[in-house]
């Protein structure tokens, strides 16, 4: 006789809800761990990207002014940006063209998106990501300064006796010509990019230089700074005596789309934007996703010692001249979403909108400060096109403090 029994529909539904019991705990463990996964690791790449981004525009604040003329000879004059394409500013309002000095770093207070700020910086080494051509420069020495062409000028080689592939000027690289006073060197009254067509070295010396204007003087020197090649720039157009590059905030919708759907809205791009030596246009590049705020600071050395003695938030009504003896230290502010949102909770019921640790306000700029004083822009419960989404966000303030090293006080 068969003493088995099989299990009755009582138990059999005990037993089901059992295992889904566990079943749906270890589901919900681990889509916890999963989002915790995707939280952390978008952390790390965000890290990563921010790390390589605010690198360049380190590089690019560090090097203003580097190569640029402090005036154009007398009836000289050049284009600069011409594009309409930018949402929410006109690259246009920082032009110094057509015969002002240009200005190694200008700049817009709160005219940007969520009333941010807009950066331009203007150096020959401004394009060094897009050409490493404009990272190149050069002495022109008197005829008669060596003994391979007494009857020449010549131009020193870094390489001496093989060209350096680095900082030597090679075949078709594009350059300008500044005197010792950094006066643009002209052509015809107007000013000129010149190219190599050779770079045979010769006891340090390229062999080309007596088709370039040079000083008559062996105790002067002219320098002679690259922008570009032809690689780069086919067309051999240039606008410009200098390479620009603008920093602002945008948000390309498409399309296609160039802006994550994993950013809050109330968030931009940052961009980092040449300008195109042809016709003007921007050249975009996305730099750092998912900032809500991008403020700038400037210290100023107003008693032309070197010593910082004064932060303003503005250079307005600045010259060439004046921001090249005072500018000392630029202070950079970015308030950014950190890491994917937490988009399961609620809108105010998410993270706390005091941010992270790295908030510092105080109200105002001054010597004591490291703030800019659009501190509500920082904050994401007062800041501009605040939202009760935003609270599903981490938020935190990022600070670079840049010294130029290109601007001096002579």
């Amino acid at each position: 006789m068969n003493r088995q029994r099989g299990m009755t529909m009582i138990e059999l539904m005990v037993s089901l809800a059992i295992v889904m019991v566990v079943i749906g705990a270890a589901t919900t463990a681990y889509l916890k761990l999963l989002r915790t996964y995707r939280t952390q690791g978008k952390l790390a790449e965000s890290y990563l990207a921010n790390l390589t981004g605010l690198e360049m525009l380190r590089y690019d604040i560090e090097t203003a002014g580097f190569g640029l003329p402090v005036g154009l000879a007398a009836g000289a004059t050049y284009s600069e940006a011409n594009d309409s394409t930018v949402q929410y500013y006109n690259p246009a309002n920082l032009n110094d063209s057509p015969n002002n000095a240009p200005r190694a770093i200008a700049h817009l207070n709160n005219s940007g998106a969520n009333n941010s700020d807009i950066l331009t910086i203007k150096s020959s080494a401004a394009n060094l990501f897009n050409d490493p051509t404009s990272k190149k420069w050069s002495m022109i020495l008197a005829a008669g300064s060596n003994p391979f062409y007494p009857a020449n000028p010549t131009v020193k080689l870094w390489g001496i006796t093989v060209l350096d592939p680095v900082m030597d000027f090679t075949i078709n690289d594009n350059f300008i010509v500044l005197d010792n006073n950094g006066i643009l060197q002209p052509a015809a009254g107007q000013w000129s990019c010149y190219t190599f067509n050779t770079a045979l070295p010769n006891g340090g010396y390229y062999a080309n230089a007596s088709s370039l204007p040079y000083p008559t003087s062996n105790k002067n020197v002219y320098y002679i700074y690259g922008l570009d090649n032809s690689t780069n720039n086919p067309a051999g157009a240039h606008r410009m005596p200098f390479n620009r590059v603008d920093y602002y905030l945008d948000k390309i919708l498409g399309p296609p789309s160039q802006f994550p759907n994993s950013c809050a809205a109330s968030t931009f791009t940052l961009y980092r934007s040449t300008i195109n030596q042809v016709d003007g246009t921007l050249n975009k590049a996305p730099l750092i996703d998912c900032v809500r705020d991008f403020q700038v600071a400037f210290g100023l050395a107003t008693n032309l010692d070197g010593n910082v003695n004064s932060w303003v938030q503005t250079l307005a009504g600045m010259s060439a001249a004046q921001i090249q003896q005072q500018v000392r230290e630029v202070r950079v502010f970015l308030l950014y979403q950190e890491g994917l949102g937490d988009t399961a909770k609620l809108p105010g019921q998410g993270f706390s909108n005091s941010g992270s640790s790295d908030f510092r306000f105080s109200g105002t700029l001054n010597l004591g400060d490291q703030d800019t004083g659009n501190l509500s822009s920082f904050n994401p419960a007062t800041g501009p096109n605040y939202n009760a989404k935003d609270s599903q966000y981490r938020w935190k303030v990022l600070e670079m403090d840049i010294k130029p090293m290109n601007l001096n006080s002579n």
